[in-house]
């Protein structure tokens, strides 16, 4: 029986070993959106796989699609980001947000949300290091307020007359600082019209 791999990029959220050489790996995909994935003798030391599916990290990931969940075939880390305490609450935060079959709200919006959410952890880890004063929980919000927007649950952000997602995620870490305190008040108006959705 012929199967087709799937490539997709893919954050990886968690990584949790199951039965005696599996690991079952929670991510978000740019093709299918939150989805669940075993990827069978990982655990082995011999295992050439092990080492690029790592929590908190950003890979290149072929999988086949199974009845219940994908299976791993093939991985590529891309991106392993400091395991600091802001970027561990941003990655565990915004997991709350997704839904399993995320495909449903159609793949741009999936892109729109995996670029977003790659974009922001690199910012994280550049807020800490320049000790800047823009807080993570801010850009906990903005994520927030950005995929409720995505999925449809709430208006959608403005970026400015004539600007796009594409636009924004181009920005440098520092105009993204500059925009996030500029527009910290809309942000927090949209998260109270949507208060009973935010965890």
């Amino acid at each position: 029986m012929a199967y087709t791999i799937y490539e997709t990029k893919a954050v990886i959220l968690g990584v949790r070993p199951i039965q005696e050489h599996d690991l079952f790996l929670r991510v978000f995909s740019d093709v299918f959106g939150y989805i669940n994935i075993v990827a069978k003798g990982t655990r082995k030391a011999g295992s050439k796989l092990r080492p690029h599916i790592n929590e908190y990290s950003i890979a290149t990931l072929s999988v086949v699609k199974g009845k219940e969940m994908f299976r791993l075939t093939d991985a590529r880390r891309v991106f392993a980001f400091d395991q600091s305490r802001s970027v561990v609450s941003f990655f565990r935060q915004a997991e709350k947000l997704f839904y399993h079959h995320e495909e449903d709200h159609g793949l741009e919006t999936n892109i729109h949300i995996y670029k977003m959410f790659g974009r922001l952890a690199k910012l994280l880890v550049f807020i800490v290091n320049e000790e800047l004063t823009i807080v993570p929980r801010d850009v906990q919000d903005f994520f927030t307020v950005f995929v409720l927007g995505e999925q449809g649950f709430v208006t959608k952000l403005d970026w400015e007359e004539g600007k796009r997602v594409e636009d924004f995620l181009k920005l440098g870490d520092v105009e993204v600082c500059v925009w996030l305190e500029k527009n910290k008040s809309i942000v927090q108006d949209l998260l109270k019209k949507n208060s009973e959705r935010v965890v």
